[in-house]
């Protein structure tokens, strides 16, 4: 997950399974992108909470989890979240077990 170019050939690749039966598997859902960048918000999520303990920066967070566009990682992790990454690092003293959105977990 931590490599911005991992998506469905790699699945299929790593899973071997054919193509088709990957997307028929997520078919009910979001699909297999929207799968895996929420697993990648979720888990930068869950390493902004520990940022201030770890010393963590967002820009290296996003990295570590397969992010590669600013903006666009922002813009997402608003989205799901509620509040930008910086403003979840602001609060500090978040707990880890804080409520968050519950997605498929694919790995």
């Amino acid at each position: 997950m931590h490599d911005p170019a991992f998506g469905s050939a790699n699945l299929v690749a790593d899973l071997r399974v054919s193509r088709s039966r990957l997307y028929a598997a997520f078919a009910g859902g979001e699909g297999i992108a929207a799968t895996i960048r929420n697993a990648r918000l979720d888990r930068a999520h869950e390493r902004i909470l520990r940022a201030p303990k770890m010393g963590f920066r967002i820009g290296s967070i996003m990295a570590s989890c397969g992010l590669t566009d600013p903006a666009a990682f922002s813009r997402a992790f608003r989205q799901r979240f509620g509040l930008s990454p910086r403003d979840l690092l602001a609060q500090g003293v978040g707990r880890f077990d804080q409520e968050r959105p519950r997605s498929a977990s694919i790995m």
